[in-house]
């Protein structure tokens, strides 16, 4: 025993107190050795740490893009990023990869294009042939279309199915986001035929392809006659709603044509695209003379409509200019846009330039007065048009079809009637010769993308419907198991 203090001079303990000095000691060393073995002896000398949430992963597949270029392609990577900034750690499967090796022994699985041109583009080279396809219905084009693909489309896209089976079969992934759009025919049904936690991501791709069945049918056929044993069992293989845990659409009127084609509300989201925030300028308070157009070099972006009625803006507006900023498009409608600008004297004032990257695009938007943008969608919701209006350029837009946020005559853009030139061109005129309209417009449609069509807003959307999947799953997987 030890000594202890009492009247200010040292004592020793008695008998029953050195007892219960050797009591405590002995049950303090059983309690620690016992905690050892719990592993829980930390307890005994600080707090416990709060237990880690764990790292949501995720898998993007869809079509085999290969390069950037597009808004699609810059759509998926802002979705990418900005779920990457909400915790998930989100593998991209949707890059082109070369490859040399056969389709099942491969040591590193690697995509290839699946969007391998019709023999039918030959004959687009004439415009009158061109203009005759343009006129059939959208379901013969595709059907046209895919009989004239040659085997090598067939067997990449089978390739590419087994590359996804792969992967899915050496990773784990809590939520695999799925694009249709533009995606080989067949890979949506084997996604969600396999996975229960797949979210589809569309355009109009869902809606069309729950009404194409007589495109997949004639489209396995085609497959199964070029490929025989090596086919896929689900190329060409059309997805059932059923099978759709949830579909994010990009636009309302997307949502309300996949309603139609038979997916159930339960199982349907809207959630816009989004974009960055952007430096932005004030539209300048004199009369402008700088147009732009920028997109796709197809008829559906309506750059044809502008080069007819821009001699009469000419006249209106002398010193007036367009500036194209084109990606690939159908060889006849190029020709046909080369003979508007030649035919109508167009050469001096009309300058061709290649697509380009969203910064270089910044630059463009700043240095002009006023987009042209034309859309034959209901509800248009291009990035191009977001973009616009982020940084402050004023909008000529076309009339949509329907109740439409972005497009709001007088309120963000001026819109023209699609089916009369001379309302087209006055609705030009009156946007580069009236400053304060112009002013008026960037600033009420910069105060609407921001909040309305922000790339964070997105990002919260999105990461709050997967993990909604999620939590719904682990429900449905932990009642199955009781």
């Amino acid at each position: 025993g030890g000594q202890r203090w009492r009247g200010g001079q040292p004592t020793r303990p008695s008998c029953i107190e050195t007892w219960q000095y050797a009591f405590v000691a002995i049950v303090w060393v059983a309690g620690a050795a016992h905690c050892t073995d719990s592993k829980i002896v930390s307890s005994f000398m600080s707090h416990p740490e709060p237990p880690q949430s764990k790292s949501l992963r995720a898998l993007l597949l869809g079509p085999a893009f290969p390069d950037m270029v597009g808004g699609l392609q810059l759509a998926l990577r802002d979705v990418v990023g900005q779920l990457t900034a909400h915790g998930w750690t989100v593998d991209e499967k949707i890059w082109v990869t070369p490859s040399s090796e056969g389709l099942r022994g491969a040591t590193e699985v690697r995509l290839q294009n699946s969007v391998a041109p019709s023999r039918l583009a030959a004959f687009q080279r004439w415009p009158f042939l061109w203009a005759l396809w343009e006129r059939m219905p959208a379901t013969l084009r595709k059907i046209l279309s895919i009989s004239a693909a040659p085997r090598q489309y067939f067997k990449d896209m089978s390739h590419n199915f087994y590359v996804s089976e792969r992967w899915l079969d050496e990773h784990e992934y809590d939520v695999v986001l799925f694009c249709i759009d533009c995606a080989p025919p067949g890979l949506g049904a084997l996604l969600t035929d396999r996975l229960k936690n797949v979210v589809v991501i569309s355009l109009q791709g869902l809606g069309a392809e729950l009404q194409s069945r007589l495109f997949f049918v004639w489209g396995r056929l085609l497959a199964r006659i070029y490929l025989q044993s090596n086919l896929h069992p689900f190329v060409f293989r059309q997805v059932r709603t059923s099978k759709i845990p949830l579909a994010i659409m990009a636009s309302a009127q997307w949502y309300e044509e996949a309603i139609r084609a038979g997916l159930t509300a339960d199982k349907a989201r809207t959630i816009y695209f989004g974009i960055p925030v952007m430096e932005c300028s004030v539209p300048s308070s004199e009369p402008g003379a700088r147009l732009l157009w920028v997109g796709r070099m197809t008829k559906e972006k309506g750059l044809h409509l502008l080069l007819q009625v821009l001699p009469a803006i000419r006249q209106q507006v002398p010193s007036v200019t367009l500036t194209i900023i084109s990606g690939p498009g159908p060889i006849a409608y190029r020709r046909v846009i080369d003979e508007l600008v030649v035919s109508l004297g167009l050469i001096d004032i009309v300058t061709f330039l290649p697509s380009m990257t969203r910064d270089m695009l910044r630059h463009s938007y700043a240095s002009h007065d006023v987009l042209f943008f034309h859309s034959v969608f209901s509800e248009p919701v291009a990035l191009v048009l977001m973009e616009a209006f982020a940084v402050g350029l004023p909008v000529v837009a076309n009339s949509p079809r329907v109740k439409c946020t972005l497009v709001q005559d007088q309120v963000t853009c001026l819109c023209y009637a699609v089916d009369r030139l001379d309302s087209l061109r006055d609705t030009v005129v009156t946007m580069l010769t009236q400053p304060d309209i112009r002013v008026r417009l960037a600033a009420r449609a910069q105060q609407l993308v921001r909040e309305e069509f922000s790339m964070h807003k997105m990002g919260r959307a999105y990461d709050e419907a997967m993990r909604w999947l999620v939590s719904t799953h682990q429900s449905l997987t932990s009642i199955k198991d009781r």
